[in-house]
């Protein structure tokens, strides 16, 4: 069975599909208090591990155990575009408790405008949501190409003039015409309010739609999608956040802060996929002379809209994705920094250890040709050495006299030695 939850802080829905049912025809299907209404720690963070814990093991428990049916996937939407550290606890807490390897955790404007494709015959093209909290609203910028990808371009909470100007800087207004083919409303606007005005004052090709018509859609947006007719793409986005590598000294003080100049704000990030960040060097791990026999670094993620170039210390930064406090023995010269945005998290990726004659060497050709040959003539002599019976039949035995095969094999063995033998002289 296949688990989604579209998890928020006011109301969650939890949805379950057995293997071959239809999006539109689920196993369970239950709207409940979300995470802030929930437990007499409700008062408090309501994304803290602990609350997080108690709460999905509410819905495991009162919900999921139940239908007596065993949880083979699990897929989870929360408000917004989260950093690293809060998805990866979220993707802990569903893993220990639903008793899985790994879950999928998205951002829940993706996994509605997903959902809202399965009620439409043809694609939404571009689009924006539109959630009104009183005067201000939160507005969402999405692409959508059904099929391939849907894709998260943008995000901003505030007024009318607010999400104009990210319209514009998104290209989703031009020149004062408005570039986009669906807008979605929830919430209660105001028509004579700047944002009912700027909604009334869309033209008639964009299509203006109800969100609150489809209470479920994000739920159903992270249906397993077995029906390739029913496939909505890929889910990425445009990752708001940039990171920062910082060395220390053996006493935790920051030598260096630099950010990793890997373009997150102009790359469509697959929200299942892994991306390489960087290739850090011995030099750039180290703090350089005041102790070479040690690396100590952290990488730390911060929102690139809210914290442009923040500070150069630890504290400003919060608490680091990815720390590592080792012997320099420990590391290669060299390790790649990779982003996984399936499980949250960055890794360092090292070399596997292998011969070196079988790698991709570098130098001119007649080098490497002579290398290849020596390698080859000390491998035969090898053969010479170790051989004690007469020459055979490489692939016949005594007790089987060699077939027309073997002849054939070593036919061609043996003129493969000679060229070779000729390309040496």
């Amino acid at each position: 069975m296949h688990v989604a939850i579209d998890l928020g802080e006011n109301d969650t829905w939890l949805a379950a599909w057995t293997e071959g049912q239809p999006v539109s025809h689920p196993a369970l299907i239950v709207k409940v208090p979300g995470l802030a209404h929930f437990g007499p720690e409700a008062t408090g963070d309501p994304w803290s591990r602990a609350q997080l814990q108690k709460y999905i093991a509410y819905l495991h428990r009162e919900y999921l155990l139940p239908t007596r049916k065993v949880i083979d996937s699990a897929s989870a939407a929360i408000p917004g575009v989260p950093p690293l550290s809060v998805r990866r606890r979220l993707l802990d807490v569903l893993n220990e408790t639903l008793g899985l390897e790994e879950a999928l955790v998205v951002p829940r404007s993706l996994a509605q405008a997903a959902g809202f494709q399965f009620h439409y015959p043809q694609p939404l093209g571009d689009l924006i949501l539109l959630e009104a909290q009183g005067n201000l609203a939160e507005a969402t910028f999405l692409n959508t190409f059904p099929g391939i990808t849907i894709t998260l371009e943008g995000q901003c909470r505030g007024d009318a003039r607010v999400i104009r100007e990210m319209a514009s800087h998104l290209g989703f207004l031009a020149a004062g015409s408005w570039n986009f083919d669906c807008l979605f409303i929830s919430g209660d606007i105001d028509p004579e309010s700047p944002l009912g005005q700027l909604a009334a004052g869309l033209p008639q090709r964009i299509s203006v739609q109800a969100a609150d018509d489809f209470p479920w859609a994000a739920v159903q947006g992270l249906h397993p999608q077995s029906d390739p007719d029913m496939w909505t793409g890929s889910l990425s986005v445009i990752y708001p956040y940039s990171f920062y590598l910082a060395v220390f000294r053996p006493d935790g003080q920051a030598v260096s802060l630099a950010r990793i100049p890997f373009d997150t704000a102009n790359l469509e990030l697959d929200c299942n996929s892994r991306y390489k960040l960087a290739t850090l060097a011995a030099a750039d791990m180290c703090a350089g002379d005041e102790d070479k026999g040690r690396i100590h670094f952290g990488v730390y993620e911060t929102n690139a809209d809210f914290n442009p170039e923040p500070a150069d210390s630890k504290t400003a930064l919060g608490d680091p994705v990815l720390e590592i406090d080792c012997h320099r023995q420990d590391l290669p010269d060299r390790v790649d920094l990779v982003l996984d945005m399936g499980s949250a998290a960055l890794l360092l990726d090292l070399p596997a250890p292998g011969n070196d004659e079988d790698s991709l060497a570098q130098g001119s050709f007649r080098d490497l040709y002579d290398q290849d040959i020596s390698r080859l003539q000390r491998s035969i002599r090898l053969q010479q050495v170790t051989s004690t019976a007469p020459p055979q039949s490489a692939t016949a035995t005594t007790d089987n006299p060699p077939s027309d095969l073997d002849r054939q094999i070593d036919t061609i063995l043996g003129r493969l030695q000679w060229l070779l033998h000729q390309w040496n002289i």
